[in-house]
């Protein structure tokens, strides 16, 4: 049984893209369990102890390193207090509860010392920076989102890569103009756009990765030269 935890927590810590978070360390921290999904977290430091009052056939614990993982295995449990001592000797208070009827857990929960400074909150457009510099920071995931499709002969999408930046999922991708002639992007979403144009390709009326809200879109360039690419950023959140 603790082989398969094991299984299931590393394939949890690389695929968790979709309900991943950061806290802060101060108070209680509340964390929401699926039936049967591992949940992780992931401590500022290596984790001592794990104090609990559910046996494992109810709730099942483990910790490697700085990590404590989570597996929810009764459906009636209430929401209960576990107790996570780091070799500093802080605690942590960690409250597990069932995620609500119809709602996803928690994936993977970062817990850190302080709050970030407001300069550091994630948005869609400091997500669109960050995937902008050229190092940015974590690898590329496994691609699980669809890629948008453009329906539209003149340009093709290639070299897709998907990133977790935060609560937010990304692909950031290549637009290659397969046309003789210069084309211009309109990367607008979610507003009204121009289509009468022969040369402007509206992204407005691609068909976008289901169960996702996009909240940013940008490209390196909008104009493409004949033959020509750009780069194209596409921030994405869990509707």
């Amino acid at each position: 049984m603790r082989a398969l935890f094991v299984l299931l927590l590393v394939f949890s810590m690389a695929a968790a893209a979709d309900a991943a978070r950061t806290v802060t360390s101060e108070g209680v921290i509340p964390v929401k369990l699926e039936i049967g999904q591992p949940t992780v977290m992931v401590f500022p430091e290596e984790v001592s102890t794990v104090t609990t009052a559910m046996p494992e056939a109810r709730l099942m614990i483990s910790k490697d390193n700085v990590t404590v993982g989570f597996v929810l295995l009764d459906p009636t449990m209430a929401p209960n207090r576990q107790v996570v001592v780091g070799l500093s000797g802080k605690p942590y208070l960690v409250l597990t509860e069932q995620a609500a009827p119809g709602k996803r857990g928690d994936d993977l929960v970062y817990v850190t010392h302080k709050a970030p400074a407001q300069r550091d909150v994630l948005t869609p457009v400091s997500v669109i920076r960050e995937l902008r510099t050229p190092q940015r920071s974590g690898a590329p995931q496994p691609l699980t989102l669809l890629l948008p499709n453009p329906s539209d002969p003149r340009v093709r999408l290639v070299r897709p890569q998907q990133y977790a930046v935060g609560q937010y999922q990304a692909l950031v991708m290549t637009i290659e103009n397969t046309q003789p002639v210069a084309l211009e992007l309109d990367d607008r979403v979610g507003e009204p756009v121009e289509t009468s144009r022969a040369d402007l390709v509206p992204l407005q009326g691609w068909i976008w990765a289901p169960g996702r809200r996009v909240k940013a879109v940008a490209v390196d360039h909008t104009v493409l030269p004949p033959q020509g690419s750009t780069t194209l950023y596409v921030v994405f959140e869990e509707k």
